[in-house]
């Protein structure tokens, strides 16, 4: 699954920009990389993740492993109005 990307060009002080290198070289990431990872963090401060419930793990080994079967939807406006 691929995922969209866009670009973004941003403007810092030169100052701000050696010092957010360094710390990207000490990790061994490029500056692009480490920046995505700093959004990353901060983004995940304030929209926190939750781990999927015991009963959704479940029902997602039983699909991936055929238990279930599921049907494939090519047109859901299509498919509800048959419904």
């Amino acid at each position: 699954m691929e995922t969209a990307m866009t670009q973004i060009k941003i403007n810092l002080p030169v100052a701000l920009k050696k010092k957010i290198k360094a710390r990207a070289d000490r990790w061994g990431l490029s500056l692009a990389t480490y920046i995505k990872y700093l959004m990353v963090q901060k983004v995940e401060e304030e929209y926190p993740t939750f781990e999927a419930s015991d009963r959704v793990k479940k029902d997602i080994k039983d699909i991936e492993s055929g238990k279930v079967k599921t049907i494939k939807v090519n047109n859901l406006t299509d498919f509800f109005d048959k419904l």
